[in-house]
């Protein structure tokens, strides 16, 4: 995947993040980008250890995307935290 294309889903996601943290009302809605990202994270970590052979490998590639792209929704949620308090 290239550099850009992984800037710009994290600059989406820390985008969509700030949005549902600032507007939504219900915890669960404000919690949405990042239950999916660490949901994927886990899956992916999940088949990486019961995978066999080079399909191993590709699936360590995608569950260090999932944790790149959860590092925008902390930051979005640390900004929140800040500003709330």
């Amino acid at each position: 995947m290239d550099t850009l294309t992984v800037v710009l889903i994290c600059i989406a996601v820390f985008i969509i993040q700030m949005l549902l943290c600032f507007l939504g009302k219900k915890l669960f809605i404000k919690l949405i980008p990042a239950l999916l990202l660490a949901a994927s994270f886990v899956i992916f970590l999940i088949l990486t250890v019961t995978a066999s052979g080079w399909d191993s490998l590709a699936y360590i590639v995608f569950v260090m995307l999932s944790a790149i792209f959860l590092i925008p929704c902390a930051i979005a949620w640390a900004i929140w935290f800040v500003k709330r308090h």
